[in-house]
């Protein structure tokens, strides 16, 4: 009888192994459906956000083209000062072909190109300079476009607060009043940022677009 208890007694162990296994697997279940439900709160604030966010189509055909333009600016800046420079290394060359060479016909070559390269290397740097007081300008106004959508931020996240909030039962009317006041001040302080950098926008990419 004794061997019959000590057999009933395996199939009790088991259970409890199995007891423990269930239990472990419902933890790690529930632990993965809160991790999958954070993830898609997560992308549906994203697309509400998204769906939220205040857009001017006309500021934002305007950025494009001021973004191509300072590219474009760039490159040339960069082009000039490489040609230059390929300029100034031809001379070095004719000028040391020349003197190793102690022809009169070549040294008055040397010199014809010498003087001309005078003249071109006025020309040059005063266009490098106008190019970088260009780029220094532009560099402004991409500071201005990047004030503009912090304001425009603070006017969605603003607007989002207040209709969170006018969406439940439980929020006093100071609170609302508040989130009110908060759209209107960001959405003043948006509406004069955005019509700045528009008036500044335009004229700097059409004025000095190079096609």
């Amino acid at each position: 009888h004794g061997g019959g208890g000590g057999g009933g007694g395996a199939p009790a162990a088991g259970g409890g192994a199995d007891v423990a296994s269930r239990a472990s697997s419902k933890k790690a279940f529930g632990h993965n459906l809160a991790k999958n439900f954070g993830r898609t709160k997560q992308k549906l604030m994203q697309a509400v956000s998204a769906s939220n966010k205040t857009v001017d189509d006309e500021f934002e055909e305007q950025r494009a083209a001021f973004v191509a333009a300072q590219k474009r600016v760039k490159e040339v800046r960069g082009s000039l000062a490489k040609h230059g420079n390929a300029l100034l290394a031809s001379q070095a060359t004719l000028k040391s072909v020349a003197t190793a060479s102690e022809s009169r016909a070549a040294v008055a070559v040397y010199g014809d190109v010498a003087t001309a390269h005078v003249a071109f290397d006025a020309q040059h740097k005063a266009a490098i300079g106008d190019m970088d007081t260009f780029i220094t300008k532009l560099e402004r106004i991409a500071g201005a476009v990047a004030q503009r959508d912090r304001r425009v931020a603070e006017y969605d996240k603003a607007r989002y607060e207040l209709e969170k909030a006018e969406g439940k039962d439980d929020v006093a009317g100071d609170v609302l009043q508040r989130l009110r006041a908060d759209v209107e001040r960001t959405r003043a302080a948006y509406d004069e940022g955005n019509a700045k950098v528009k008036a500044v926008l335009r004229p700097a990419v059409s004025q000095h677009r190079l096609d």
